[in-house]
């Protein structure tokens, strides 16, 4: 379970440093008109901060690596790849459908 919470809060780490860089270099408004548009990347670290504080939160609770949807065990190397996995690799797919 520390290998997992390891993993966890150096996510956390990885996504403050990566908020302080891009902190320091805003791009004005309207600076690129003909650029297609889309979604801040600040929406992406708060998706993925909050993917990894429902992940610590699972681990105080008891209920790390347990599937959210069906309740089974989410396998150890799912885990090793995706820390944040609330859900085992047949409910993920299916929620892909």
């Amino acid at each position: 379970m520390n290998e997992y919470k390891e993993k966890l809060l150096s996510e956390l780490e990885r996504i403050e440093n990566e908020r302080k860089i891009l902190a320091g270099t805003d791009v004005p408004a309207g600076a690129y008109p003909e650029a297609p548009e889309v979604p801040p990347i600040e929406d992406d670290y708060d998706r993925a901060e909050a993917e990894v504080q429902a992940a610590l939160e699972r681990m105080e609770k008891g209920t790390y690596g347990i599937c959210l949807k069906c309740g089974k065990a989410i396998a150890p190397a799912r885990l090793r790849v995706l820390p944040t996995a609330a859900l085992c690799l047949d409910c993920a797919e299916e929620e892909e459908e």
